[in-house]
């Protein structure tokens, strides 16, 4: 009986210290740090224009098809020339003897669509 007396008294007084954190809410006290804006502030002059912070750009729209394109030329193996001069010497010299016909066809593709 005495132990159960004992545990229900602590448990009361534990209710009764706690009860007293309310009115030491961080928030509320004045002797800790309080948000200022100061990281918003530090951001808003590294920006070119303060405004993006509040709402952002959008993107030009692009069209994809040409990078597709580019994609689907490697995947089959037909890369175009950087260069018609440069591209087409080198690639002439070296595509008989590594890929055959595949190599003349895409020469004469590329020189086709890019002149």
């Amino acid at each position: 009986m005495a132990h159960r007396i004992t545990l229900s008294f602590a448990a009361i007084a534990g209710l009764v210290v706690l009860a007293g954190c309310d009115s030491r809410d961080p928030y509320m006290r004045t002797d800790v740090w309080q948000p200022s804006g100061a990281n918003a502030g530090n951001l808003a002059a590294m920006l070119a224009n303060p405004h993006d912070l509040i709402s952002g750009r959008g993107t030009p729209v692009q069209n994809a098809n040409e990078a597709a394109l580019a994609v689907n030329h490697v995947w089959l193996d037909q890369p175009k020339p950087l260069s018609p001069t440069a591209g087409g010497g080198g690639a002439s010299g070296a595509a008989p003897g590594a890929s055959g016909a595949s190599g003349g066809a895409s020469g004469g593709a590329s020189g086709n669509s890019g002149g």
